[in-house]
Formats: C-alpha cells, sequence, structure tokens
C-alpha cells in the first residue's frame, strides 16, 4: 500500500528561502517511511523568531509501532530549553540524545536529535525522534542500531543521496527489517524478519554474514560495493523472499546496509493457483468451442442432404447461432479473461454474416469505442447481432447489386448501446416490431429484455435500423 506524503506545514514553510523550502519538503515526503523504518515518532523542527520557541513542520507517525501522540503535532509550537536535546543539537549543530529525560504523557522518551543544513551547510532545522523507552528494554542495544540507522537514513533523504523511488518501496505492512553493519554481519533484526529467517532454516539471524547460504547475500555484496540500491526475489527450497537493500553512508562513511526481508511465498502461491486457473477456463473454452463447430458441421452436412428450402433455411440459421456462440469462446479462449471486446466480437460476427452467399456485394464498417463486457452477457449480445445482421444481409438488397452494413457503439450512461444500420431497401409498410412473426427477431427481443435487461428498437431512416441499448453490467450472480 503506497504511502501517503507528508506535507510541509505552510507556517513553518513560510519562514524559509525557497530552496531550504524543498529540501525540509523532500524530507517530510519520505518522513513516513522513515518513521515506520524507526518504530518511532519523527519530527521536522524549525525555529522561530523567538527564541527557543520551535515550529512542528512535519510530524510522521509509525504504523511498525504505536504512535505516542494522539494526534499529528504538525503546526504546534514546542519549547526547547537549552539544555534539552533539541536546544543542545540547535546550540552545537550536532546531534544530540536524551535517554528518558523527556515525558510525553506520562510516558519516558528516548529522544535522538539530528541537525538538517541546506546546501550551504547552514542549519535550518533539526529532526526530533521519540520512541517510548518501555519499548523492548531488554533489546535496548539492537534499538539503539536501529534508531541510528533511521537517522542515517533521514541525513540522506535530506541531503539527496538517495533516491525517493526506492523510499516509496522500501518498506510494508509485514516486512521485516535487517540491518547490516560495515563487515557484512548482521546486527539488527526485528521479529518479523527473526521468523522469516526461521522459516528458511536459520534458526539465529543475528552475526549471520552476507554470504551465508539460507538467503543468498548477492544481493547485499553488489550494494556495499556499488553503494546503490537493490532488490532481489529469492527462493529456498518451498519459500520465496523478496530482499530490498539501500546502502547507509554519513559524511561520505559506510555506514552498512538496511535491507527488508518480505515473505511473499503465499502471494507466489495464489499466482501460481490463479495462472493454473486461468489456463484450464482457457482450456475449456477452446474445447467448448471445436464442439460448438462439430455440431456447426454435422449442420452443414445434414444441410447439403435437406432438399427442402424450408429445412435448408433453419439448418442455416441454426449454424449461423452455433458459430456466434463458438465466436464467443474463441474470444475468451484466447484472451484469458472472462471478458470480451464487444467491439472485435461485433466485426466479427458481421464479417460472418457477410460470408454467405447472397449474389449481392456487402460492405461492412465498425465503429465506436473498444467495450469489454462480462463472458456471461456476451453471449446473448452475439446472437442478438448475429440475428440482425443475418436478416440484413438477406432481406435488405433484394434488388440490388451491393449495399452497406454498419455497426457502430457508443456508451450513455452505465448503458452500452449497439446500432445496426443498412442502407437497403427498408422495412416493409405497416412493419411493427411488436406484432412481427419473424422468428430471429423475436429471438432478439427475448436475448435483449430477458438476458440482457435492455431495450430493443428498429426503424426505417434510408435503411433499416436496429438499436440495443442494455446495462454492461448485469445482475446475474
Amino acid at each position: 500500500m503506497p504511502y501517503r506524503e507528508q506535507t510541509l506545514e505552510p507556517a513553518a514553510a513560510a519562514a524559509l528561502a525557497p530552496a531550504d523550502r524543498r529540501l525540509l519538503e523532500r524530507a517530510a515526503s519520505d518522513l513516513k517511511v522513515t518513521a515506520d523504518l524507526a518504530h518511532a515518532d519523527l519530527l521536522i523542527l524549525c525555529p522561530t523568531e523567538t527564541p527557543g520557541r520551535l515550529i512542528v513542520a512535519a510530524h510522521g507517525r509509525p504504523s511498525t509501532a504505536h504512535s505516542l501522540y494522539p494526534r499529528s503535532r504538525s503546526g504546534d509550537v514546542i519549547v526547547a530549553p537549552r539544555d534539552s536535546a533539541v536546544g543542545r543539537s540547535l546550540k552545537r549543530g550536532r546531534p544530540a540524545r536524551e535517554a528518558e529525560g523527556l515525558l510525553v504523557g506520562g510516558v519516558p522518551v528516548e529522544e535522538r536529535v539530528t541537525p538538517l543544513r541546506n546546501r550551504d551547510g547552514h542549519l535550518i532545522a533539526v529532526l526530533d525522534m521519540h520512541r517510548s523507552a518501555y519499548y523492548r528494554r531488554p533489546a535496548r542495544r539492537r534499538n539503539q542500531v536501529l534508531r541510528e540507522a533511521a537517522a542515517v537514513l533521514s541525513t540522506m533523504l535530506f541531503a539527496d543521496t538517495i533516491d525517493a523511488a526506492s523510499m516509496e518501496k522500501l518498506i510494508h505492512a509485514g516486512d521485516g527489517i535487517v540491518i547490516y553493519d560495515r563487515s557484512g554481519s548482521i546486527v539488527y533484526a526485528d521479529g518479523r524478519a527473526r521468523a522469516i529467517y526461521r522459516k528458511l532454516g536459520v534458526r539465529k539471524a543475528m552475526g549471520t554474514r552476507l554470504d551465508e547460504r539460507r538467503l543468498p547475500g548477492a544481493v547485499v555484496l553488489k550494494t556495499h560495493r556499488f553503494r546503490i540500491h537493490q532488490e532481489l526475489e529469492i527462493q529456498v527450497r518451498d519459500a520465496v523472499v523478496i530482499k530490498r537493500v539501500i546502502p547507509l553512508a554519513e559524511a561520505g562513511q559506510d555506514r552498512g546496509q538496511v535491507a527488508v526481508i518480505c515473505d511473499v511465498t503465499d502471494l507466489r502461491r495464489r499466482e501460481r493457483q490463479r495462472l493454473v486457473t486461468a489456463a484450464v477456463i482457457q482450456e475449456i473454452h477452446h474445447r467448448v468451442k471445436n464442439n460448438l463447430q462439430t455440431i456447426a458441421s454435422l449442420l452443414r452436412l445434414q444441410l447439403r442432404r435437406a432438399s427442402s428450402e424450408v429445412t435448408k433455411r433453419a439448418l442455416r440459421e441454426s449454424v449461423n447461432r452455433i458459430l456466434s456462440i463458438a465466436t464467443v469462446h474463441d474470444f475468451l479462449s484466447r484472451e484469458g479473461t472472462e471478458a470480451v471486446d464487444v467491439k472485435e466480437l461485433g466485426a466479427s460476427i458481421l464479417q460472418a454474416a457477410l460470408n454467405h452467399p447472397t449474389g449481392v456485394t456487402v460492405q461492412s464498417e465498425v465503429s465506436g469505442p473498444h467495450t469489454s463486457i462480462a463472458a456471461a452477457r456476451a453471449t446473448p449480445l452475439a446472437l442478438a447481432l448475429n440475428e440482425l445482421a443475418a436478416n440484413a444481409v438477406e432481406h435488405a438488397f433484394r434488388g440490388r447489386a451491393s449495399g452497406l452494413v454498419s455497426l457502430s457503439l457508443s456508451r450513455e450512461g452505465d448503458n452500452l448501446v449497439l446500432e445496426l444500420r443498412d442502407n437497403g431497401v427498408g422495412l416493409p409498410a405497416g412493419f411493427a416490431l411488436d406484432s412481427s412473426s419473424s422468428l430471429g427477431l423475436q429471438i432478439v427481443r427475448t436475448l435483449v429484455s430477458e438476458d440482457l435487461k435492455g431495450r430493443f428498437e428498429m426503424g426505417s431512416d434510408n435503411g433499416t435500423w436496429a438499436r440495443i441499448s442494455a446495462p454492461l453490467a448485469g445482475t446475474e450472480k
């Protein structure tokens, strides 16, 4: 899930030079990520005109630990005595710490303050890190390592020595955090990271070196060598782990690496299952299409043996209807989804209808946007289009040498609108759709009203037009 960017408090930004404001805005935008990494509240404090008073320019509250504050402190003005960690850092221009001298809501807080300087080296703000002193007291050394790494990372972000895009995807809920020292040994691993290592067969992560076998350290070695962000997906036995590593540096000196490891075993297993399911569904659609085409071939054999024109016409119409359904399954077998592009489907059905010999040269046109529709609605729509296209080819151009049949698609709100037009002789005088005895039109009316829950209309205007309007999304369960 992407992080919501922190913004710089306007009251603090107003007093800054434009270049300094941009620096702090960048630091504020990545504050939430660093707060999650540090398991601590992070505050950017800007001095005001009144000595000892600072305004909270931005506040990053962690989601990986309980925040010390019930609300964001952004915009608040705080008092920092000269002997406080903030006061000392402002005066000396160096990082300062307070073990448990600060109380927040009655809770003793461990505080680490880091000065933030602009391009000219002038101190323009401080980064104030607050963390409950009760947080895993037995693991205080490991927590100190984590806080120091977070402070270095914050300084790197402020100095623009690390790509912001790398930070955006560095850590997410459920990820484990690992910190390597300059020698390449793990000096910190949180509970999630240790659980992932145990799953991989590593009982003790602390002290494990870069080249340990269970979780290949190539990505960390590459980060250590080239000082750039690295990411690698690793499969160990049945487990799949993503490892992201960012180098840490301060004042040009190597400070190790911070790594985030994420167990994506279940995610990859579900992805494989989806791929298998999709492949099975495609194969089913392919076989259904083949079976329908086999049935159509059998009916064609019967058609050649029939002597009655009425029988031949009925068989020919049946073949066209079966092939229109087969066309839907053909699209589904090729696309691998349970949705069909209506424009491509309509073009295919229209072309199939024009392929039947009638002694008339008929051209076709298809226009409108590409629109997808669920497979359950594509079949009745394909049948309806087949009936209308076959009706146009058979009846519209009697006594003519050529003609044009066009299909247009459009959207009206949540409805899909399809209009089939020809430039033929038009409807007979006195035609009424409701009282028409045509089996094809009765099929279209039933499919549109019952299956598609839509509306079907017909009329004449320099030929015949037929209009289907139906909701894109149906109510099928």
